[in-house]
C-alpha cells in the first residue's frame, strides 16, 4: 500500500494529520462534515486529495459532485449498482448482475438480500463478526475480555452521546428514530426471540440499583405470605427476571419493574433521568404504556425516583398499602 507523500495527502486543520481523504479521520472529532468544513472555512472537496479525486470511477465522482456518498454501500442510489467492473462486468450486488436479466426490480433486490445474508453467514463461519462473542474470543481474549470489548462496542450509540454530538433537539430526534427502526424490526420477529433477545440485552444493565433496593424491600415486608414476584434481580443466579407484557393491539412489549402475579399488580419506578429529565416525549411514552396495562387489566401504582430518595420509609408504606389494599379487595 502507497502511504500518502506531500505531493497526494491533505492536512487535517485539527490535529495536522495528512491523508489522501480525511472523511473518516474528521469522524472521529465527533463532528459533522458540515460543521467541520465551516470552521476552518473549506469547501468538502477539500477533504479529499486531488490524486485520489482522479482515481475515483466515473460514478464515484458523479456521486461526489452531487453530495452522495462515494462508498461502495448497497443502496439503490450507490454508482456500484448502475456501473460497470474493472472487468467490465457487473457484480452480484449490482442490479444490473447479468444472472438477474430478467427479473423484477424487487427479484433482484431480494436476490442481493440473499447474497448479504449468504456473506453474514460465512463471516460468522470464520470467525470474522465484529458482533459476536467469538470474534474476539478466537483472537486470544477471555470470554469476560470478549464481553466487555462487545458491550462497549454495543452501547456506542446512545442517547447521551447523541445529545452530545447533534444537541438536545436533533440529538433525541436521531435517536428516536434509531429506536422506532429497532421497534419494527423486533414487532416482525416471533413472541419468544423477542423475550430472548430483550432478557439478553438489558440483563443487569436495564435498571437502576436504587429501583432493586426498594424491591427487595418491599420483597422482604411480603415474605410473611407467598407470592409469586418478578422483578430485575431477583432471578436465579442474577437473571435478568422481569415479567414481559405483550400487547396484541398496540403490537408491543412492556416489562414491569416489579410484578406480584397472583394479584395482577405492578409497581413502576420512575428514574430521574429516563422519566424527568428527557422531558415531554418520555412522559408522553410513559402515558402511553401505562393506559396500555391498564387496559389489559393491570393495576398499577408510579413511584418517583425523588419521591424515593427524599422519604424512602414513606414510599416503601405506600407500596404496601397499594398492595395489601389490592389483596383485601
Amino acid at each position: 500500500m502507497a502511504f500518502p507523500t506531500l505531493d497526494n495527502c491533505i492536512e487535517c486543520k485539527e490535529c495536522g494529520m495528512r491523508s489522501n481523504q480525511l472523511y473518516k479521520h474528521v469522524k472521529t472529532y465527533h463532528m459533522p462534515i458540515e460543521e467541520y468544513c465551516k470552521k476552518h472555512g473549506i469547501e468538502e472537496s477539500q477533504l479529499i486529495s486531488s490524486t485520489s479525486h482522479e482515481k475515483m470511477s466515473a460514478g464515484q465522482k458523479l456521486a461526489f459532485a452531487e453530495g452522495r456518498s462515494v462508498g461502495w454501500g448497497k443502496g439503490d442510489n450507490n454508482p456500484s449498482r448502475k456501473s460497470e467492473t474493472k472487468s467490465g462486468r457487473n457484480s452480484v450486488w449490482s442490479m444490473n448482475f447479468k444472472g438477474y436479466d430478467g427479473l423484477s426490480d424487487d427479484e433482484k433486490r431480494k436476490r442481493i438480500s440473499e447474497v448479504a445474508e449468504r456473506a453474514k453467514e460465512n463471516r460468522n463461519a470464520r470467525h470474522n463478526n465484529r458482533l459476536r462473542i467469538d470474534y474476539y474470543t478466537s483472537r486470544g481474549f477471555s470470554l469476560k475480555e470478549a464481553r466487555k470489548i462487545l458491550s462497549k462496542n454495543q452501547s456506542n450509540f446512545s442517547l447521551a452521546g447523541c445529545i452530545q454530538k447533534y444537541g438536545p433537539d436533533k440529538g433525541r430526534e436521531i435517536w428516536q428514530a434509531r429506536q422506532d427502526r429497532w421497534q419494527a424490526t423486533m414487532k416482525s420477529k416471533p413472541l419468544e426471540e423477542i423475550e430472548r433477545i430483550n432478557r439478553s440485552k438489558f440483563k443487569n444493565t436495564g435498571y437502576s440499583e436504587i429501583s432493586q433496593k426498594l424491591f427487595r424491600d418491599l420483597e422482604r415486608e411480603l415474605s410473611a405470605t407467598p407470592h409469586e414476584i418478578y422483578y430485575a434481580t431477583n432471578g436465579k443466579d442474577s437473571t435478568f427476571n422481569e415479567y414481559m407484557v405483550h400487547d396484541d393491539q398496540n403490537k408491543r412489549n412492556y416489562f414491569l419493574d416489579f410484578y406480584i402475579k397472583d394479584l395482577n399488580c405492578a409497581i413502576e419506578f420512575d428514574g430521574y433521568f429516563w422519566h424527568d429529565k428527557l422531558g415531554k416525549h418520555k412522559v408522553d411514552k410513559d402515558h402511553e404504556r401505562e393506559q396500555a396495562l391498564i387496559r389489559l387489566g393491570y393495576k398499577i401504582l408510579r413511584i418517583k425516583e425523588m419521591e424515593y430518595r427524599k422519604d424512602p420509609d414513606t414510599v416503601l408504606e405506600k407500596c404496601m398499602d397499594f398492595i395489601q389494599g389490592i389483596a383485601n379487595g
